[in-house]
């Protein structure tokens, strides 16, 4: 029997948890919400109340809270919806090999895409007079390399390589793909949710990368059956990404050592 707190949620929702449709907006809703967040953050950096550093761990470590925030609500209130997520299916043995093929023939055409990406970029930036950083993602490795000798180092990458992956994944290639799928078919969801991944992101620079790295993460998802194979794959994808720009950047080994000679509180 469901608690009273859960009850109570499925009365306000008002509508049934099979309703994808709902699901489908609320979605949008949630991006709103973070967009929102991602412009306040930034406006308080342009008035000078806080740190560019402080600006992008705010904007990261808020994002996934509004996410978590997110996934409580379609957890409590709409349950039912979530065994055609594939989260409760870890996959038969042969998927976790094939999700890494995909990942793996794909990673030409992502960094292709990523290429061409900074070409149009630096284009419109030259267009508009504006100066263009040829890779955003510096940011984020700056943003470590500000807090290596503080336990926040260990929150980023906790949120970097573990629990924001599966947390995307569940959202966008889980609960949100379902749902797009079952009102506007497969190619529909994947493009959809696909744009709105590249969205969640703290970068509009990175949207059509991102969102064709979430495509990519919607084959393997689709073709695996399982939501697992698609985190884990993620999850690589964030890794292999920060340890390339670490080292391309000289923070690889700060951030090795520091990890090292961490000791956690007793």
């Amino acid at each position: 029997m469901d608690s009273p707190f859960l009850e109570k949620l499925r009365q306000k929702s008002g509508v049934d948890a099979a309703d994808n449709g709902f699901i489908a907006r609320d979605i949008v809703r949630f991006i709103a919400v973070d967009i929102i967040l991602i412009c306040a953050v930034r406006l308080a950096d342009w008035l000078g109340l806080i740190h560019e550093v402080n600006q992008y761990v705010i904007i990261m470590l808020g994002s996934k809270v509004v996410l978590f925030a997110y996934l409580f609500w379609l957890v409590a209130a709409r349950r039912q919806a979530l065994p055609a997520t594939g989260v409760t299916s870890p996959g038969r043995w042969w998927a976790w090999p094939l999700g890494a093929v995909i990942y793996a023939g794909c990673y030409p055409l992502l960094l292709f895409v990523n290429r061409a990406n900074a070409y149009l970029m630096e284009a419109l930036y030259g267009y508009f007079g504006w100066v263009y950083n040829p890779n955003p993602q510096e940011v984020l490795l700056y943003l470590f390399a500000g807090v290596l000798d503080t336990p926040v180092l260990l929150l980023l990458l906790f949120f970097t390589l573990m629990a924001g992956p599966f947390m995307e994944e569940l959202a966008f290639r889980g609960v949100g793909l379902d749902a797009y799928q079952r009102t506007s078919g497969t190619v529909t969801a994947v493009v959809v949710t696909s744009l709105l991944f590249g969205l969640f992101h703290f970068d509009l620079i990175l949207v059509l990368p991102l969102a064709f790295l979430g495509a990519v993460f919607a084959a393997v998802r689709l073709v695996s059956g399982s939501l697992w194979v698609a985190a884990a794959i993620h999850s690589l994808h964030n890794t292999v990404t920060l340890l390339i720009l670490a080292y391309q950047l000289g923070f690889l080994d700060s951030v090795l050592e520091y990890l090292a000679r961490f000791q956690p509180p007793q």
